[in-house]
């Protein structure tokens, strides 16, 4: 199997959507592999999303993911992403608590009235440099939860969220875990597969050659003539 270590999400050769997009998708396969029964839904909106990219499908919801994606090539930190987030849910939510819900409507889940919500996960495509950048990380956001909790009581449950900071180096650590997907997603497949799709268009094409209905019919005479 190839060593995937290296790679860095830049390097996917699956490249149908923007960086942001294609990162949440990714996280998506990602956490359905490695948590089956989250059964998660990706938002598929554009525009404002309520920092909710992902979500659980209980209703109410109980899991909320965001997902960001830093270049290798760019100087960004998770710390400054999650910087974004933080103003953007800082801004929304003691506003919409309050009562204030003109343009906030996607936020709706963040509320206790609204949802019953107890984990959230902050997946970074970044390389941790060190354990303090992790567990300083996790701090920040727990810290930032328990300020906004004391704001409004229909905020109040945010300080018992279960925060779960998830960088890079916690997806590509699982490769060996779950080989088709970095396989699809980065390649290396064994020689002689990418010929498949060469001779027949995709995959897909070749599995609808081998399909019954799709196969040339081979005489008898056909046979006798080679």
């Amino acid at each position: 199997m190839p060593d995937f270590t290296h790679k860095r999400f830049d390097d996917r050769i699956l490249d149908r959507e923007d960086d942001g997009g294609a990162f949440e998708r990714f996280v998506d396969e990602f956490l359905r592999q490695q948590e089956p029964d989250a059964a998660l839904v990706r938002g598929l909106a554009k525009g404002r999303d309520g920092a909710i990219d992902l979500s659980d499908q209980d209703a109410p919801i109980t899991r909320i993911v965001e997902c960001k994606f830093i270049g290798a090539n760019t100087e960004g930190k998770a710390a400054d992403r999650w910087g974004e987030v933080r103003r953007n849910l800082e801004n929304n939510l003691p506003p919409l608590a309050a009562g204030d819900d003109k343009g906030r409507g996607k936020y709706r889940p963040w509320l206790r009235s609204q949802g019953n919500l107890s984990t959230y996960t902050f997946v970074t495509s970044a390389i941790a440099a060190s354990t303090d950048e992790r567990t300083a990380l996790q701090r920040s956001i727990e810290e930032f939860f328990a300020e906004l909790s004391n704001k409004h009581p229909d905020l109040n449950h945010l300080r018992h969220l279960k925060v779960e900071p998830r960088y890079w180096d916690d997806l590509i650590g699982k490769a060996a875990s779950f080989p088709q997907l970095f396989h699809r997603w980065f390649g290396g497949l064994p020689y002689g597969y990418g010929d498949i799709a060469l001779s027949f268009g995709s995959e897909a094409g070749f599995k609808r050659f081998l399909e019954s209905r799709h196969l040339p019919y081979f005489s008898r005479d056909a046979y006798l003539a080679e």
